[in-house]
């Protein structure tokens, strides 16, 4: 056999192992201890709590929120049960509670109100006119 033979043989056997066998010795190690959480379940999660953060900015730009924007709001934790189950394996996976949800939405919210710029009147063209040069 040349060089060649084998260098196809080699990445055929790499192949193998890094699409079948290592994922389910990954999967069997998942199952025995218990520890699931991957990257993917962290954003999923991270996601769920940005979607919910926004939803909660939202109402209170708009006004719709006069409450206090705490933890313990009702419309806060209402996200953020909403949130958790959007994504309840991920969720379950790293422990996540509401309190935990609903205090990771009141970090992120900007509790300055957005509010329009004022608008600057524009001088009319004959006001500019009388001004001395």
């Amino acid at each position: 056999m040349t060089p060649a033979d084998w260098d196809i043989i080699i990445k055929a056997c790499a192949a193998l192992m890094t699409s079948v066998v290592i994922p389910w010795a990954i999967l069997a190690y998942q199952r025995r201890t218990g520890v699931a959480v991957t990257d993917q379940q962290r954003a999923a999660v991270y996601s769920a709590i940005q979607t919910a953060t926004g939803i909660i900015q939202t109402q209170f730009d708009q006004g719709k929120m006069t409450a206090q924007v705490t933890p313990g709001n009702s419309a806060i934790q209402a996200e953020a049960r909403i949130a958790l189950a959007t994504v309840p394996d991920a969720a379950k996976a790293q422990g996540a509670t509401v309190d935990m949800v609903a205090r990771k939405i009141v970090a992120n919210v900007d509790i300055i109100p957005r509010t329009p710029a004022p608008v600057v009147p524009i001088a009319p063209a004959e006001a500019i006119a009388k001004l001395p040069t």
